[in-house]
């Protein structure tokens, strides 16, 4: 009987350059044993899935001396998003019992299935590659898997590496897969292959594969909080990541844009409150990929607003259509840039850093100030901290709005940004009903702001795309460009509007103490 946590990384791509690296002289000396096996595994489930609706995988393993083991597993959002539960049991009954998995493990699964029966859902047949590797006093398996999954009607193939800490340092783990990463050029793979099998099922139960919420309930440890909601941006990342290796579709690039943005603002806030240079170096290699992923954002919006332009204003259909030709090859330029993030594999290794940062114990610390060395201090009291200072920055910064330059507005809409991603990040701590006016708040205001900065930069970039086009061409990008400040004077007052509103709202992280005294100055 085995149980356990396992911590386990997954990589994709040309697996097969793996003999390569195992044979290489820097890697060799740590392979201690090597050998093949191969197995076909069957998953089980009620007819609607409550088992995976509840994070839980039930299978049994039939082995090729037609030994079979069962096993359990769940996620454990917890803690690293490579690490999950483990329950295994060898038996020679063929059919599920889960009286194998001892009582308390019996009593939580009865009350999830009911009197509802459990069906085989799908199969797995693996031929598996395995290696063992040690360093010190570390063990880790790298195992290269080739097979299939297969349901009654639907098979997807499995061709992936493997890497699983047995014993030891966790750091040489990561260590090796950046390695892997760096040399194959490989991806890395999120979702177990029991979750692709149910995917293969219902697209709709990824939903239930990362459901946190629950995980968050009275929950004061600053570190744990963090981590549980840092590895959710992070498995919405992978999963962008995933959708561009699919093709590169620029709805996809702007959602990847935009949870580096977070996270650059996350690392960036909780860098001002600890003393770990590690913050920095992943805010940078968010940006970095964020300047790989180019300007696809900018063109398409560029796009929207030559195309909403009346035809009758323009004139010159000519001058319009090549207008649009241009744009669309900036934007293919763009977006052939943009597959470095994954044949490069920074996007794998920028993954594996952040699990590797917020898994390690205490990586807050050290604080740099009193005030945060209390061990007292709860996530509540660090996230007003945080957001006091950065709602503080928004209100100061907005006081002459009216009087702001072009690119005073535009920092006051990237620190309204942060405040928004923050107040998201934070939000599940507080009353959702305060939470949503506060929020509501905001985006009012950078929807505003954001149809100046549109026009702005609009501004420069249709400069580049007709910079090398006719004067005639030139010309008509002009005229387009008047008639968006033209329309845009109307945002300019509701945005005025907003604003008055907005330094009327008490934030909603605040105490009553600290609202009465926000009251009594207005």
């Amino acid at each position: 009987m085995i149980d356990h946590s396992e911590i386990e990384i997954k990589l994709t791509g040309d697996i097969d350059k793996l003999h390569e690296i195992i044979k290489s002289s820097k890697l060799s000396p740590y392979i201690k044993s090597s050998y093949k096996k191969n197995y076909i595994t069957y998953y089980y489930d009620t007819k609607d899935n409550r088992l995976i609706k509840n994070n839980i995988v039930l299978r049994k393993r039939v082995l090729a001396d037609n030994k079979n083991i069962f096993g359990l597993k769940w996620s454990k959002p917890k803690s690293s998003l490579f690490e999950r539960g483990e329950f295994e049991v060898a038996a020679d009954e063929n059919d599920i019992d889960l009286k194998l998995f001892g009582e308390a493990w019996n009593h939580k699964l009865q009350d999830i299935i009911g009197s509802v029966n459990l069906k085989k859902k799908f199969s797995i047949l693996i031929q598996r590659e395995i290696y063992q590797l040690f360093s010190g006093d570390t063990q880790i398996e790298i195992c290269l898997d080739k097979g299939k999954i297969s349901t009654e009607d639907k098979v997807c193939q499995v061709n992936e590496i493997e890497l699983e800490l047995k014993s030891g340092n966790v750091s040489i783990l990561y260590n090796l897969a950046i390695n892997f990463i760096e040399k194959l050029n490989l991806s890395i793979e999120l979702e177990s292959k029991a979750e692709r099998g149910y995917l293969l099922l219902d697209n709709n139960l990824r939903k239930y594969f990362y459901n946190i919420s629950k995980d968050l309930d009275g929950l004061s440890d600053p570190e744990l909080f963090i981590t549980i909601s840092v590895n959710v941006l992070i498995k919405q990342f992978s999963i962008q990541i995933k959708n561009l290796s699919d093709g590169y579709r620029a709805q996809d690039i702007h959602q990847a844009r935009v949870l580096l943005r977070r996270l650059r603002v996350i690392f960036s806030a909780l860098k001002k409150i600890s003393n770990n240079s590690e913050f920095d170096i992943l805010r940078g290699d968010a940006r970095h990929i964020a300047t790989l992923l180019g300007n696809v954002r900018e063109y398409d919006v560029l796009e929207e607003l030559v195309n909403a332009t009346p035809r009758e204003f323009i004139n010159n259909e000519q001058d319009f259509d090549e207008l649009i030709s241009n744009i669309k090859t900036k934007k293919e330029l763009s977006l052939d840039n943009a597959k470095k993030i994954i044949s490069e594999g920074a996007a794998a290794i920028f993954i594996i850093k952040v699990e590797k940062l917020i898994n390690k114990s205490r990586y807050l610390n050290p604080m740099n100030d009193e005030m945060y060395n209390d061990v007292s201090l709860t996530i509540k009291k660090l996230s007003s901290i945080i957001l006091d200072k950065v709602d503080s920055r928004v209100r100061k910064r907005g006081e002459k709005l009216k009087k702001l330059h072009d690119i005073d507005r535009h920092q006051l809409r990237i620190d309204l940004k942060k405040l928004r991603y923050l107040s998201d990040f934070f939000g599940p701590l507080y009353d959702k009903k305060i939470l949503k006016e506060y929020i509501k708040h905001v985006s009012e205001l950078q929807e505003y702001l954001g149809a100046h900065n549109d026009i702005v930069n609009a501004e420069l970039v249709l400069r580049q795309v007709s910079n090398s086009l006719a004067s005639s061409t030139q010309f008509t990008a002009g005229k387009i460009l008047g008639w968006h400040i033209c329309i845009n004077m109307d945002s300019k007052k509701q945005l005025f509007k907003s604003w008055k509103r907005f330094v009327l709202i008490a934030p909603f992280w605040m105490t009553e103490d600290k609202k009465c005294v926000l009251e009594n100055d207005e």
